[in-house]
């Protein structure tokens, strides 16, 4: 897994940290495919939306026989929505 955890170290591989929520996906896209292409099962990185980090996985560098689940949580989509998009 390729750890890209903050801003700082996207900002190294070439992304702008004040246009990171707009929808240019073209360096974001060109870092994935390296990362695929050098055999990392996906990468971790900052959300541009929310403050949490975002797991990638590259389907096609991964078993999927190999992934075991170790949890699971229901979520509320609606009750979600109502709590977190209020000034939506």
């Amino acid at each position: 897994m390729l750890v890209l955890a903050d801003m700082g170290a996207l900002s190294r591989l070439g992304v702008i940290p004040t246009r990171y929520a707009e929808i240019l996906y073209d360096r974001t896209q060109e870092i994935a495919d390296a990362a695929s292409f050098m055999g990392f099962d996906g990468i971790i990185a900052p959300s541009a939306r929310w403050d949490c980090q975002n797991i990638v996985l590259f389907l096609d560098n991964i078993d999927l026989d190999d992934i075991e689940e170790v949890g699971a949580t229901s979520i509320d989509w609606t009750k979600w929505r109502m709590t977190h998009l209020k000034s939506a």
